[in-house]
């Protein structure tokens, strides 16, 4: 197997478990715990991105987790060549096959090999975390032809939308204009927002970065008090990036589609995303109850089986949009501090960093030949007596000859000598 298949592979199934980890808190946390809607945006979008990043943290520093990892390295093969393992020789052992060796007739001194390994002395060694499944080429040829038909969706429908809305046009009302002008300067947003206008548009949507586009109905059926009401909404999106984050929570969605808690994550964000621009909204025109009716007269404009909106935008309503629930939320409003973006940056990495240290995540087997080792009990062990040819040398100079040869054959050697 080709390493870096392997590495991907170690890297997807890290991420799935970070991110089942991270997504399971989250959807735990903000059940009982979490009732803040920015604590809850905060939460699912850590959720959501973090597995990407603790996932990448553990394997590019390789990092041992405390909670341990699994190796996904290939099952043992079945033609494995059993060795042998190192026995332990004690030093009475040695003097005694000396001794032993000492009163043989010389043609029986020669180095005997070890005692050969039988079969009920192997020992397998334990199998990977895949064995019985297909092999990693295979798993990840399979997420990968997934993987980039869904990204294939997601790119047609984007196209989709860009073509649906080439026709659009610039809006020229001075009063619509200056209407969202004012809820610039008020909000201290200063970078230049586009309003156009397109036939195709059910709702007010939010585009990209800085676009607002609008149906024509919005010009022509809306009073003024909801159109404020209705751009103060969308620019709230953009002043939060909500498309991107929508666009981006739509491509982890697609590429890592072996993770169901992420459809939940998207939702949940999206909702969260419609309650916080709606308090951003209220908050900047001082009229939640304008901003209610507003939601009631955009919503009857979307036709039922409408098809989804397409990602990177943001509607106003649509058909999964909580609508009874915000209409509700605004007539009960009261105006409350927003949070430090730093504060929830801060509360985002204190929830990732002990996921990324803590943990269990898989690392990259390599495929080696497999050896059995086999220990030999101490009876079957037959020791070997290597003796020097030439007794006739100094004793130094045997002691040097029994040193070099100990170097050469490697492991653990007792050198002995005997007086006659």
């Amino acid at each position: 197997m080709n390493p870096t298949l392997m590495d991907v592979g170690a890297w997807l199934l890290t991420y799935a478990v970070h991110s089942t980890v991270l997504l399971g808190a989250a959807a735990l946390l903000t059940w009982r715990l979490v009732r803040r809607d920015a604590w809850r945006d905060t939460l699912w979008k850590a959720a959501l991105f973090g597995g990407l990043v603790t996932a990448t943290v553990q394997t590019a520093l390789d990092l041992r987790p405390r909670a341990g990892s699994w190796d996904l390295g290939p099952a043992p093969s079945a033609a494995a060549t059993p060795v042998l393992a190192p026995a332990v020789v004690t030093r009475d052992a040695v003097v005694e096959g000396v001794r032993e060796a000492a009163a043989q007739p010389p043609a029986a001194r020669a180095p005997q090999p070890l005692a050969p390994a039988s079969a009920e002395d192997a020992v397998t060694p334990p199998p990977s975390m895949l064995a019985g499944l297909p092999d990693t080429g295979t798993l990840l040829g399979l997420w990968t032809v997934v993987a980039a038909a869904l990204l294939g969706r997601l790119a047609w429908r984007q196209g989709r939308l860009r073509r649906m809305l080439r026709q659009r046009r610039e809006v020229a009302d001075g009063e619509v204009l200056g209407t969202l002008a004012e809820l610039r300067r008020n909000a201290g947003v200063w970078m230049p927002v586009r309003l156009s206008a397109s036939e195709v548009a059910p709702t007010p949507l939010a585009l990209g970065r800085a676009e607002i586009c609008v149906p024509p109905r919005f010009l022509g059926e809306m009073d003024r008090d909801h159109q404020r009401a209705a751009l103060a909404h969308e620019l709230a999106h953009l002043v939060r990036r909500d498309p991107l984050w929508h666009f981006a929570a739509s491509a982890v969605g697609a590429l890592f589609f072996f993770q169901p808690l992420n459809l939940l994550a998207r939702r949940r964000l999206r909702e969260s995303a419609e309650f916080l621009c709606d308090e951003w909204a209220a908050r900047q025109t001082g009229s939640p109850l304008g901003l209610a009716r507003c939601l009631a007269q955009v919503a009857s404009w979307v036709a039922p089986g409408r098809d989804p909106i397409p990602a990177g935008t943001m509607a106003m309503a649509e058909g999964g949009s909580p609508l009874l629930r915000r209409v509700e939320r605004l007539t009960a409003w009261r105006p409350a501090a927003e949070l430090s973006p730093v504060l929830r940056t801060a509360a985002a990495l204190a929830v990732l960093l002990p996921v990324a240290a803590m943990a269990p995540g898989v690392t990259a087997g390599r495929e080696a030949p497999v050896r059995n080792e086999v220990a030999l009990p101490p009876e079957r062990v037959q020791e070997q007596v290597i003796e020097h040819k030439n007794p006739d040398e100094t004793l130094a100079q045997r002691w040097e000859w029994a040193l070099a040869d100990a170097r050469r054959r490697g492991g653990t050697a007792w050198i002995v000598y005997t007086f006659p």
